[in-house]
């Protein structure tokens, strides 16, 4: 490594985000395919009761991770008697986890007053043991920059699930159909990626080895735990104030903001720690690696996230249906967070690959009383003073974990925000122009319009960033189209 040129692991690092990125290209497409057929086969109300399940079943998710998936990544050297061990603590962890969910079901239940949740809760426990046995092939694979294993497995895992729920929801099976996808999803990946990875855990153990381990994924899980809470204190509070079908709408409309770029953010995180990991003591390529990742995500998901603000009022009862319709306007206002969302991604994986979790724990706990004060004061008012509130306190917490990052690679502000500027001016200028379009076909049907103005920007933003941002654009195509560079 030590002959590495200056610039090569930053190269790389976008190189594994351009080709996660692309190669997932096909599981957001049947992601967004299925969330489109199961929300017309199902109504606001099963999403509303998915969504209050869904808090619990991914708390205990990151109790069953506990942080060994991103300690082993970050850790120099790893034998097989270290991993065995991570393996079974994982694994007890998984078993504890699932049981306490059946334990907890019925005064979960409760507390939503929605008795079927304590039967939802059973595919929670077996997703939670699949879950459990796959973090430590996914964590050797990320250790070898195998993200093309990775995202085959994670691919595998979104057709099945999707095909599973829309099958189940066609047949009438309602909820259970949302509670099953990410069981038989998990378990696919979880075969693939024991395959790829070619390990299987020995039965051996060793305590003392992974003490180091405990600190760090200690500081992690805390973190993660944190900062689910907060993220999913709309279905804590919200849920049992406004109920299930108010919370089925906000549900749908953050899932519509957010779904077109999940995917290549998870790629984004996925390929970014341990490259960033490996440049922890060379700040200057740590910063300009993030820098540079920063604006491949800025050209990526600031035209999706303006273009479906722009065109939400024909595309949530034209794609969705109309029962739907009542979440354009939420759609709008949550399309400006998920692009704070998106220039903040990769401020928690700089804080964990430049070995700050516990600042990166503390930025979550201040967010936790933040949020939950700004929900709670506006439960009683309309769905719609909900989410502007949800937006503002959840704007200012990612700013202030971005703002955290920056501080830890001893960045600035603006070297950070460059990047992403020509990005956000070809996005501006794509909505202006299918604002200025739309007037001349608004007596159009909705479909013909949404297809339309659709075409209109997809046209529109590619020749603007060749005329306004050349150097960037042609840098990431050539990533995706010549990945052997790498």
């Amino acid at each position: 490594m030590t002959g590495e040129p200056q610039q090569s692991r930053a190269h790389r690092t976008i190189l594994n985000v351009a080709w996660l990125g692309s190669a997932q290209a096909i599981r957001q497409a049947v992601a967004i395919l299925a969330t489109i057929l199961l929300a017309r086969f199902l109504g606001p109300t099963e999403f509303g009761i998915f969504a209050m399940m869904v808090f619990v079943n991914e708390l205990a998710q990151l109790l069953v991770d506990f942080g060994m998936g991103s300690a082993l990544i970050q850790r120099k050297d790893i034998h097989q008697r270290l991993l065995s061990s991570c393996f079974w603590i994982n694994l007890g962890v998984g078993a504890v986890a699932a049981l306490t969910l059946l334990v907890l079901g019925p005064w979960i239940a409760a507390y939503f007053e929605q008795p079927l949740i304590r039967w939802l809760l059973l595919a929670s426990g077996v997703n939670l043991l699949i879950a459990a046995v796959t973090v430590l092939p996914q964590a050797l694979l990320s250790r070898r920059l195998a993200f093309r294993d990775v995202a085959l497995g994670t691919l595998l895992g979104s057709v099945c699930g999707a095909i599973t729920a829309v099958a189940m929801a066609s047949a009438g099976f309602g909820v259970w159909s949302l509670a099953l996808q990410p069981v038989a999803g998990n378990a696919a990946t979880m075969l693939l990626l024991y395959a790829r990875a070619r390990w299987l855990p020995s039965f051996e153990f060793d305590l003392e080895g992974v003490r180091g381990l405990l600190v760090f994924s200690g500081q992690l899980l805390g973190s993660n735990v944190i900062g689910h809470v907060t993220r999913n204190l709309t279905s804590l509070i919200l849920g049992p104030a406004m109920g299930a079908p108010a919370l089925g709408l906000i549900t749908m409309a953050q899932t519509v903001t957010w779904l077109p770029i999940a995917q290549f953010s998870q790629a984004v995180v996925r390929a970014t720690f341990p490259v960033f990991s490996q440049m922890q003591d060379d700040l200057e390529r740590f910063r300009q690696a993030v820098y540079r990742s920063a604006g491949a995500i800025g050209m990526l998901a600031f035209p999706m996230l303006i273009g479906i603000a722009v065109l939400a009022g024909d595309l949530m009862p034209v794609v969705f249906g109309p029962k739907w319709r009542d979440a354009a306007p939420l759609v709008v206002v949550l399309c400006g967070f998920s692009i704070v969302q998106c220039v903040a991604t990769l401020a928690g994986t700089s804080l964990l690959a430049a070995g700050r979790g516990g600042l990166f724990l503390a930025t979550n706990v201040v967010g936790l009383p933040v949020m939950a004060t700004a929900l709670w004061l506006n439960c009683d008012g309309s769905v719609m003073q909900a989410v502007v509130a949800l937006v503002i306190a959840s704007t200012a917490l990612q700013l202030l974990t971005l703002g955290a990052a920056i501080h830890a690679i001893r960045g600035r502000w603006r070297d950070y925000l460059q990047p992403l500027a020509r990005p956000m001016l070809c996005s501006t200028l794509m909505a202006a122009a299918m604002l200025l379009v739309a007037p001349w076909l608004g007596a159009q049907q909705p479909a013909v319009r949404l297809v339309a103005l659709g075409v209109v920007g997809a046209l529109v933003y590619p020749v603007l960033s060749l005329v306004l941002n050349r150097k960037a654009t042609m840098e990431l195509v050539g990533l995706v189209f010549n990945r052997r560079r790498g």
